[in-house]
């Protein structure tokens, strides 16, 4: 699920800006399909878990520090909506 995204996105997005947060969901929402599709939920489920994890990044965006690679909190992000789900 390795991607990359744009440090100056993010920094927009972590100060408000509502048109990158529509970039960004955009950017965000195939990488999140994909890994669903790892979990054994049903397709209807599934499009559930996809607007949870979308609504957990915009609610938690302020806390990624960039400690680790956007990618690596996204996927920890989408995981625990998946198994919290399950």
């Amino acid at each position: 699920m390795a991607f990359a995204i744009d440090r100056d996105l993010l920094t927009r997005v972590q100060s408000g800006n509502g048109p990158a947060l529509n970039v960004l969901v955009t950017q965000l929402r195939p990488h999140i399909e994909r890994q669903l599709l790892r979990y054994p939920v049903a397709e209807e489920d599934r499009r559930d878990l996809l607007q949870a994890t979308l609504m957990q990044v915009v609610r938690r965006i302020g806390s990624f520090r960039g400690d680790s690679s956007f990618s690596t909190w996204l996927f920890r992000v989408t995981a625990n909506e998946a198994l919290m789900m399950m």
